[in-house]
């Protein structure tokens, strides 16, 4: 009896309730069955998966690209998995509370993360040092959309170029204000390789998320700024800001009239954001699986992504193990970008 019970305490509760009860061959007969049941309940548990509504946080200010990508993401998903899925924007230190919000959730699918270039790739690199680090913190789902950034002036800056810029900047003869959301994020990064390339002087003024400082550019409280082209194009249309030149290789072709900064004579000049969705570190791999899933089917929809392209993003379909590649080149590159900027780097 002494060893029966000893096997029992090793086992689940509900095998050593069985377990108490019986030896030998009725023992090990009712621990299998208890077993098997076992099994199946855990099996059942992971396919009822979600049982309630889903919050993604935005670790940003409603308006910016990252809310965008968030709120048109939260609407498919929610439709695929049969229940809620909410956006919650936790703004405020270039990202980091929300996403620190996020790290300490329960793993348990319900709290997601909007990650991006800024959250993931930037600003734990730099000091003062946050309390994570995505790699172990946080477990990646799938990357969902990436979109190139843009240099903007307010209509009130005499200048529709590189070229121009250069000459309003020697005549105003002080630095030029630039509105960023922090040392943390790629627009201020932008801004660093720009007034490197340029020689044009900037002041940095930061906010807590795009859309409060596309309120002062449009405004013309602020003269300069960076951000996605799938946050400025409505901006735009409607002549409400300036594009003085796209960070990317090649012409957008549905901006074909917006010179490249490259072709306006600032060699390998290319700055573009991700945007992806990650869970708190722990969560069961089923549900990770789960959820990489159903984004992979939203994604690689044609209507889903002529509408993201429409907001001036490409939509990105991979697997977890593609996207786990993808972090690891974005943050080198960015690791790159923020040694040419001669920025501190934490230890």
């Amino acid at each position: 009896m002494a060893g029966t019970s000893r096997r029992a305490n090793a086992l689940p509760a509900g095998v050593a309730a069985v377990a108490a009860k019986d030896g030998g061959r009725r023992f090990r007969t009712r621990v299998v069955a208890a077993a098997l049941l076992t099994g199946c309940w855990t099996a059942a548990a992971g396919t009822s998966y979600p049982e309630r509504p889903i919050t993604i946080v935005v670790p940003f200010t409603p308006g910016g690209t990252v809310d965008i990508v968030g709120r048109a993401i939260a609407l498919r998903l929610g439709e695929a998995l049969g229940q809620a899925v909410i956006v919650e924007n936790k703004g405020g230190a270039a990202g980091m509370i929300g996403t620190a919000h996020v790290v300490k959730a329960k793993p348990d699918g319900y709290t997601l993360l909007i990650g991006s270039t800024t959250t993931m790739s930037i600003r734990p690199k730099l000091k003062p040092p946050v309390p994570f680090v995505p790699s172990r913190d946080l477990a990646p789902i799938g990357l969902l959309a990436t979109a190139p950034q843009i240099l903007l002036a307010a209509p009130n800056v005499p200048a529709t170029n590189v070229a121009e810029l250069k000459a309003f900047s020697k005549r105003q003869k002080v630095p030029l204000s630039y509105a960023d959301a922090g040392a943390g994020t790629p627009q201020y990064l932008a801004g660093e390789l720009f007034k490197q390339a340029t020689g044009i002087d900037i002041v940095h003024i930061g906010y807590k998320g795009g859309g409060e400082k596309m309120n002062d550019v449009i405004a013309g409280h602020v003269q300069l700024t960076a951000t996605e082209l799938s946050n400025a194009g409505p901006l735009l249309e409607r002549g409400q800001v300036k594009a003085i030149g796209i960070a990317t290789a090649e012409r957008d072709k549905n901006w074909p009239n917006i010179p490249t900064l490259i072709e306006q004579g600032l060699a390998n000049y290319e700055t573009s954001s991700w945007f992806g969705l990650f869970a708190p570190a722990g969560t069961p791999p089923e549900i990770v699986g789960k959820l990489n899933a159903e984004l992979r089917g939203i994604l690689a929809n044609d209507e889903q992504r002529a509408a993201l392209a429409k907001l001036g993003l490409t939509a990105r379909v991979t697997s977890i193990p593609e996207f786990e590649a993808y972090l690891k080149e974005q943050n080198g590159r960015w690791e790159k970008a923020i040694e040419a900027a001669g920025m501190e780097m934490r230890d």
